[in-house]
């Protein structure tokens, strides 16, 4: 038990040093982008200070709700924001383009020279 404490406060972010949730108990979900962390938002995940791990909040605002999980590598990346389509640049998911009608951002700058993208997560911010 003590490794595991030990090991948590090398690679938690460093705001969770002190809240850090049990191993079994730490929510699960989709990442909210963007989110605010220490008043400053975020539409990324967050690399800890520590190890180097990237995070992620699970709601829109993790300084009020601090629910959080590391971001799994093997995820599609998650919006950038702004990002080009269509040369218009998008501050937040939208549905423009989107057959479904389905909201989304792209996952790099400028969706019109790399078309990747992904579904938006349903806590996030949309237009």
């Amino acid at each position: 038990m003590l490794l595991i404490l030990w090991a948590a406060l090398f690679i938690a972010p460093p705001s969770l040093f002190l809240d850090l949730p049990g191993l079994d108990d730490r929510p699960t979900g989709p990442c909210a982008f963007p989110f605010i962390y220490q008043g400053e938002s975020y539409s990324t995940c967050k690399t800890d200070k520590k190890g180097g791990k990237l995070w992620c909040s699970l709601t829109s605002n993790y300084d009020e709700d601090r629910q959080w999980r590391y971001c799994d590598p093997s995820e599609h990346r998650p919006c950038t924001f702004p990002f080009i389509f269509e040369n218009n640049a998008y501050f937040a998911c939208t549905r423009e383009g989107a057959g479904d009608n389905a909201l989304w951002c792209a996952t790099t700058d400028d969706y019109d020279r790399d078309t990747k993208w992904k579904v938006c997560a349903l806590e996030g911010r949309r237009s």
